[in-house]
This record gives C-alpha cells, structure tokens and sequence, in this order.
C-alpha cells in the first residue's frame, strides 16, 4: 500500500491534533528508506553528519557539497515522509546553498 506524501501542511495538522511528531536523522539513502517504511513523517538530513558520519570535530566543517551529496542520496529513497535539511549559518550563502540544495533534489522542507 503506497502511503500518502507527507507534507509541511500534514505536520502542522498534526500539531494542531496534539500529536507527537516523530523526525528522525537519515544521512543516506538506506536510512532514509527504512525510515520511510517504518512510517517516520518526517526525516532530517542535519549538518550533525559532520560529526556522525564524516568524523569532523563539529558541524562548522560540513560543507554545502557534502550537504547536498547527503541530501540527494536520502531523496533517491523517495520517501512519503517529509525530508528536511538543517545546515549551520556560518554565513548568508548558505541560505542560497539550502535553496540549490532543495532545487536539485525532492527536499519539500529545510530549516532556516
């Protein structure tokens, strides 16, 4: 049975309900699958992948490739969740950068 796309909309409806919204991190595309299949709404690809994933000291040495090398594997797994990406602000650029980020994927939320 194919579930329906979570949308930003979806999320504030089941605020508004009083539900408790489950986000979980996926830093790739088996994560974010198994995710998806588990009927998690709404999954984060986060700048924590800095420290997680690539074994930098913190999330300031993500760079906005690495981001959208990241976020474009977890939206080939084509999830009916909401895929949202959170990046630092060390700079104004990186608002431009979450904009590309969200153009050449299936990113339908990001954190500003």
């Amino acid at each position: 049975m194919n579930s329906p796309k979570i949308t930003v909309e979806t999320i504030r409806a089941m605020k508004s309900r009083g539900e408790k919204v489950a986000a979980l991190t996926a830093y790739d595309f088996p994560m974010a699958k198994l995710l998806d299949e588990a009927g998690v709404p709404l999954i984060l690809v986060g700048d924590s992948l800095g420290m997680v994933a690539l074994g930098y000291p913190d999330t300031t040495h993500v760079t906005m490739a690495e981001m959208e090398h990241h976020v474009r594997a977890a939206a080939r797994a084509r999830p009916n969740a909401l895929l949202g990406a959170d990046c630092h602000s060390k700079v104004m650029t990186l608002l431009k950068a979450q904009f590309q980020i969200q153009k050449k994927s299936s990113l339908r939320a990001r954190n500003l």
